[in-house]
């Protein structure tokens, strides 16, 4: 890869993040964002790996820069959102997610990651009121769901919403 080569770095980053190699996806992130320093979607991965990583600090920086770099990126939002969740802050992670639908509301996976939220808002407080929202978010994935044919997440929506039914 010629050294000014931002997006040949950040498409090796790519690959070594889906192949769990995350330090060698670090290197190459961070080469391209050395020379593309507002690349959004390499923001996004810096984001993803620190988190694969346990960064949360560094991931959460990451993918606040990627939304200040471009403010409706809803991938960016997601990850934001998924994050918080992962810290068990359900009320930010409900408003990023939100936000990420806002900007891709036919993306079946951002309603069940807020589905998920929800769910998990309302084993915390112990409030049904979060199952309903969370059993509308879920039967949205599963509508939307059904135009992709994705049926690994067809599974877990179906296992999420059976899981809230068994709950209450």
């Amino acid at each position: 890869i010629m050294p000014n080569c931002a997006e040949g770095y950040h498409l090796l980053g790519k690959v070594y993040l889906r192949k769990g190699l995350y330090q060698d996806a670090l290197e190459n992130l961070h080469s391209s964002l050395v020379l593309l320093p507002n690349n959004v979607e390499a923001l996004v991965d810096l984001g993803i790996c620190f988190m694969e990583l346990k960064e949360t600090k560094l991931s959460i920086n990451s993918l606040k820069k990627a939304i200040r770099v471009q403010n409706n990126y809803a991938p960016a939002y997601y990850r934001l959102g998924y994050v918080y969740l992962t810290m068990s802050d359900e009320s930010q992670a409900i408003r990023l997610l939100k936000r990420a639908i806002k900007y891709e509301p036919e993306e079946p996976g951002y309603h069940f990651k807020l589905g998920e939220a929800f769910y998990a808002k309302a084993k915390r407080l112990k409030d049904s009121s979060y199952l309903a929202q969370a059993r509308i978010e879920l039967s949205k994935a599963l509508e939307l769901n059904s135009r992709f044919q994705d049926n690994g997440l067809n599974k877990e929506i179906e296992d999420k919403l059976k899981e809230i039914s068994e709950a209450q």
